[in-house]
Parts: structure tokens; C-alpha cells; sequence
């Protein structure tokens, strides 16, 4: 209970990052905003953060942390700004986070069998 082995962890890292940088480069070349697309996307987040145990949500809302380091923020941005050819390329960034965090809560859910925390309230 609350234990996720590294492999796995970075796996599901790895796998929101990919996911959500193809949400965003989509949804950036069809010229339309990431607005929608983060808020439905938080909105299955906040879900799923009732549905998993403690150490999962912890470290899926602290990932996202990880995607604004030196080198990812970087090319993630830099991406972001050829595909939308407008001086903010932040909109990919935060669905890189976004498929993170999902992909993080997912893997924790499916793991716990969405038994998740004991609910106090």
C-alpha cells in the first residue's frame, strides 16, 4: 500500500509527457486555445486524486514540477513556439504537465484498484 517502484513511475512520466506534448502540438496547429483542453483535463485529474491513495497523489501533483526543469521546459517551450508561431508557447508546457499528472494518477488508480485513500469527510 502507497509503494510505486521507480520503473513504473518513470514509465508513466515519461508516457503523460510524450501524450500530453501531442494533446498540445494538436490542439496548438489547429489554432485553437489549450483553455478547454486544461480544464477538462484538470477536471479528470481532481477525480482521480479521490480515487487514488495519498503517496500517488502526492507525487502525481509534485511531477508536474519536474516538467518545468532547465531541459524540458526548454524544448517543450521552444516546440510550443514553432508549432504555434506566437511569442508564449506555454500552452504545450502546461499540457506536457497536465498528461503527467494524468498519466501518474492513472497508474495509481489502476494499481490500487481505485480503493484509494480512506475517506474522512
Amino acid at each position: 500500500q502507497g509503494e510505486i517502484r521507480k520503473d513504473r513511475l518513470v514509465l508513466a512520466v515519461a508516457l503523460g509527457v510524450g501524450f500530453g506534448s501531442s494533446v498540445g502540438s494538436c490542439v496548438l496547429m489547429s489554432g485553437r486555445g489549450v483553455i478547454t483542453v486544461l480544464m477538462v483535463g484538470y477536471g479528470f485529474c481532481l477525480v482521480l486524486t479521490l480515487l487514488a491513495d495519498e503517496a500517488t497523489v502526492a507525487i502525481a501533483w509534485d511531477v508536474a514540477g519536474l516538467i518545468n526543469g532547465p531541459v524540458t521546459a526548454s524544448v517543450v517551450v521552444s516546440n510550443g513556439l514553432i508549432l504555434q508561431n506566437q511569442p508564449n508557447g506555454f500552452g504545450m508546457l502546461s499540457c506536457c504537465s497536465l498528461g503527467a499528472i494524468l498519466a501518474v494518477l492513472v497508474s495509481g488508480v489502476l494499481r490500487s484498484g481505485g480503493r484509494g485513500r480512506a475517506r474522512t469527510w
